[in-house]
This record gives structure tokens, sequence and C-alpha cells, in this order.
């Protein structure tokens, strides 16, 4: 696989990558099903960072050039051709549209104005603002995503802060709006090209995990099960502020193992709200048969009310500013 990186030119690195393998492709000098280098191997050759060889797999495996196969290695899958079949085809069809529309007396100039305005809303159609959410632990970005994706007119992308940090191309400049927790604004501004894009969020516990907490003031031994590190120390917090600091609080992982010899030492459990995405099915049973007798709580946090005016604002601008 030969590949000529040219300096100096206004197309990226890894585009001319992907440019040149999609010609090998189609020009059959690699062959379908042939294996391609690794990334750690292509970058070595070519004296590039890893992070250009991955970006320009990713590329390529999104439209369909390569597979990655996660310890086999990269593949190369063919390219669907367009034939000059399908051409005339297409030249056919036009034809006869036009010929219908000139049968009803529109003129040259007229027609090229339907077309173009039957072609842009086309192409507008079901394109919504590219809006990403990133947070550290799942359980956050999970919660956050979806309040965000009830609103009409956006295609979401949820990455955690792992992610983006490891491939900053995540977060491309065609990213309209970046979602994010206080705490990460920081990081992002570092990676992201335009920083005014990030809008900084404020979660808080819905006022129904409030109420459920106080109902717990009486528990001596709460547990607390997460997915994540972070998403524990935001049930720890919370929970002391409702009930306060003199209760024993004991902390887990999902799949840390001996589900039942935990529960069965807690007053009551704090899970995350859709904890069912991360537990195993012993652990549900376990979480289920405790909830007969005792309070298990779906800790749930949401986007608080100031936040959520102010996303949707950035939104509707960005909405209104393209339909002008």
């Amino acid at each position: 696989m030969e590949i000529k990186i040219k300096p100096g030119t206004d197309v990226p690195i890894y585009q001319q990558i992907v440019d040149a393998v999609q010609e090998q492709i189609s020009s059959g000098a690699l062959a379908e099903g042939q294996k391609l280098p690794t990334v750690r191997q292509l970058a070595e050759e070519m004296g590039l960072a890893k992070g250009t060889i991955k970006r320009a797999y990713d590329e390529l495996e999104r439209c369909g050039a390569i597979r990655m196969t996660q310890g086999k290695g990269t593949f190369v899958l063919e390219l669907r051709r367009r034939t000059d079949s399908h051409k005339e085809q297409a030249m056919q069809a036009i034809d006869r549209m036009l010929d219908e529309l000139e049968a009803l007396d529109f003129s040259p100039r007229e027609i090229e104005i339907f077309f173009d305005l039957k072609l842009r809303a086309r192409m507008d159609r079901g394109a919504g603002l590219r809006v990403a959410v990133t947070d550290c632990n799942v359980e956050a970005l999970a919660l956050i995503a979806d309040q965000i994706a009830a609103i009409e007119g956006i295609e979401l992308f949820r990455f955690t802060l792992d992610e983006v940090l490891s491939a900053p191309y995540k977060l491309s400049d065609s990213m309209e709006l970046i979602f994010t927790t206080e705490r990460h604004v920081e990081q992002l501004e570092r990676i992201v090209s335009q920083p005014q894009k990030i809008v900084k969020l404020a979660l808080a516990p819905t006022q129904a995990t409030v109420v459920s907490l106080a109902r717990m003031r009486d528990a001596r031994r709460i547990g607390i099960i997460s997915a994540s590190e972070q998403y524990g120390d935001a049930m720890h917090e919370g929970a002391s502020e409702v009930i306060g600091t003199d209760h024993r609080f004991e902390s887990r992982f999902f799949g840390d193992g001996d589900p039942g010899g935990f529960v069965s030492r807690q007053d009551a459990v704090l899970v995350p709200a859709g904890y069912m995405k991360y537990c195993s099915a012993e652990e549900a049973e376990w979480l289920h048969r405790f909830s007969r007798s005792k309070p298990l709580l779906a800790y749930e946090l949401q986007i608080d009310a100031g936040s959520f005016m102010y996303l949707r604002d950035r939104i509707e601008q960005l909405q209104r500013r393209r339909r002008k």
C-alpha cells in the first residue's frame, strides 16, 4: 500500500490517506479482503501520529471501504460503483421530467428555479443541527442525552470524555453545539477549535429523587452501586445533602461480584436511573428481591431548569439562523 503525502496543501493528511486508499481500492491495487497494516504499523512506516492514521481508518470504515475487526485486523471491502448504465438511466429520467415541464409551458429559467427549490428542500429534509453531548461517566451521559434528544430538529451524538480526549476529531467543526457539565468545560476548550460552541450544563437530582431520599432518613446503612466512580460520588453527595452524613455509606460497582452479600447488609440501596443497562442478570435479580422489602432508589439527575432554558435558546437561535 503506497501512500504519498503532499505537505503544504489544504487537504488534511488524514484525508489524503483516505483518498489514496480509496483510489487504490477502485483501481484494484488493493483487492477485496486484503489485510491492511495496523494503525501502529502504518504510523511507523509513514512517520505520522497514530491518531492521524486512526482518524483515516475510522473515515474509511464509515464510508464502507474497510472493515476493522478487533483481534483480527483491518480488511478491504468492495466499494459500490456507479455504472454507466445508472448514469444513463438518471439522464433519461431528467429528460422525461424536463419534457413534462416544457409541455406545461414553463420556461427553462422557471424550471431551473423549481429544480433548485426542490433540491434544496430534499437536502434540508431531516437534517437537524449536529449536537454533541459528552461527560466523564456513562450514567450522566445517558441521562443528559435522553433529555436533549427530546428536542426536535437536532441530530444527537454522544461521547464519553475519554473518547473525545483520545480522539478529539470526534468533536469536529461540523458539530454546531457541544454540551457538557461544568467540570469538563476547560478540558474541552483545549481541544475544540471553536470553544464558543461549548454549552455548560448544571445537573441536579430530580424532585422525585429528592422526595425518595427524604423517606430514607431512618436507613442507617445505605449501599451505592454504580457503573462509574463519578456517578457513585454524585449519588453519595446528593444523599448526604438530603439525609445528612450520619449514615453508613458503602459503595461498589456493577460487576464486582457477590451482589447478594452486598445488598443483604444494607437498609437501602441507591442505583443509577436506568440501572438495568449496567447490571448483570444476577445483580438485577438480587436488586429485585431487595426492593420487595427495602427501599431501592433509582437515582436520577436532570439538567436544571436554567441550563435547559439556555440550551433550548441556543438551539432555537441556530435553527432560526439556518431557516433564514
